[in-house]
Formats: C-alpha cells, structure tokens, sequence
C-alpha cells in the first residue's frame, strides 16, 4: 500500500508540475504579446508586379496605407494591423489581381501585390466609353495618369454601359479573343494599330504600316481568318506592295478581295 500511495503521489506532482509549467507558459506569452503589440513594425517592403503598366505603383501603395491608417507615415502600431483586412481593402482596387501582407520575425511588413495587365482598350462610339479589357478579361477604367500602349478597339461597339466589371456582351468577348490571338503572334501584334467595329457590326484591322483596311467581317472562323492575313503579309503584299490597294477583305475563309474605294 505504501508503494502504491507513492506512485500516487508522483503523478499528482508529475501533472501539477505541468499545470504550473502551463500556466506560466501561458502568463508569459500573453506578456510577450501585450508587450509587443505596443511595439510599432520597423519597415514596410512592397514587393510590386505591374508588368511594366504602371496602374499601380509602391508610392499609390504606401499612400493607400496612410489613407487607411490615418497618418502621414507608416511607423505602425502592431496593434493597429489587421492583414486580412488590409488584403480585402487593397484587393478592392480595380488594377489589383491579388494581394499578400506579412510581418516577419524581424517586425518588417511585407505587402506583395500583382496588378491585372492591360490586353486591348476600348472606345466605344454608341455610349463614349473608354477603358481597358485585362489579359483575364475584367474591364479597367482608364488613369489619369499612366495611358497604357495596347491595342485600341473603336467603332459600334456595345456594352453593359459601365467601364468596369466583366464583360458581359458578345462583341466585347469577340474583341477579347481577336487581341489575345494577335497579341500572342509576334508579327500580327507588331503590324496591328487599331481595331475598328462598322455601322454593320463587321471588323476591320488598321494596320500600322500601310494605308489599307483589312475587312475581317462578322466574328466567325476568326482563327482562319488570321491565319489567312499571316500568310498575305509574309507572301502576298511584298509581290502586290502595301499601297497599292486601299481594303483587302478577308471577310470569307476561301479568297481574300482587294479594292480601292
């Protein structure tokens, strides 16, 4: 009985020593974290993908967080930080596809943010409508202060009546389509200046060399279509010369129509 009464009372130790060791455990972390939430970070790191559009820049980044913070600087409080709520607030930008805070063990916040790329602007006749169709498809309002180099769309081109948002009408993921096939060929991309939608709702290319309209027609068998001008400029303006004709249509598949207007 004495045994068993010792080794009794070695596990009531054994587990009060741990309780103990918990509690103090407990107490001096939540010290540690009351004290360093009284601290202030020691620097903010942007890390910036902006492809070259600068839609976005580190110094529209530290503005927003002064913005948000209301302050003029950015030595901030632990306590005041809130990441989630800072990605939510930055991700409601128009220009940001994603965006990632982090505070790492030497108290530096890191704020990485990778902005949507610019693929074809649209200038719509029928509603004066101006703005951007990312590379993903949402709509980007234009800046005042950074116009991007992109293929321009012109013309009848109908919309959903607002400069932001995903597309939502046939022409629209028509134009998409055509920009990122001629944005994906090298030569296509280099000739091409501007797309234009007619009265009829039928596509003509402008290009940047030569003072001729290509006729593509209706949205239909696009890919052939392109396929068809590649070879015309690689083979059948050098022997016919850029200035000869004012329009070439290749609004069918099988035979391509020169006339001067």
């Amino acid at each position: 009985m004495g045994k068993n009464k010792r080794y009794k009372w070695q596990g009531v130790a054994f587990a009060l020593f741990w309780f103990v060791t918990g509690i103090f455990f407990v107490m001096m972390l939540s010290t540690t974290v009351r004290n360093h939430s009284k601290q202030n970070i020691k620097d903010i790191v942007i890390n910036l993908d902006n492809g070259n559009h600068p839609f976005v820049t580190e110094e529209k980044i530290e503005d927003l967080l002064k913005e948000h913070f209301g302050t003029n600087h950015l030595d901030i409080p632990y306590k005041d930080i809130n990441l989630f709520d800072l990605e939510w607030q930055l991700g409601k930008n128009y220009y940001v596809e994603q965006a990632n805070f982090y505070i790492d063990m030497k108290d530096i916040m890191h704020v990485n943010v990778t902005q949507k790329q610019p693929l074809i602007r649209i200038i719509s006749d029928l509603n004066n409508r101006d703005y951007y169709i990312s590379k993903k498809g949402d709509k980007l309002p234009v800046s005042l202060d950074y116009t991007a180099r992109v293929l321009v769309a012109t013309g009848n081109i109908m919309d959903n009546n607002t400069g932001v948002g995903k597309i939502e009408t046939d022409i629209l993921w028509d134009l998409y389509h055509l920009a990122q096939y001629i944005s994906e060929n090298e030569i296509l991309n280099a000739l091409t200046e501007q797309i234009h939608i007619d009265q009829n709702g039928e596509i003509e290319i402008i290009p940047k060399v030569g003072n001729f309209k290509i006729k593509l027609g209706k949205a239909e068998h696009l890919d052939k279509k392109l396929l068809n001008i590649l070879v015309f400029y690689k083979e059948g303006l050098p022997q016919i010369g850029w200035d000869v004709y004012d329009k070439f249509n290749f609004s069918y598949t099988n035979q391509i129509i020169s006339s001067n207007n």
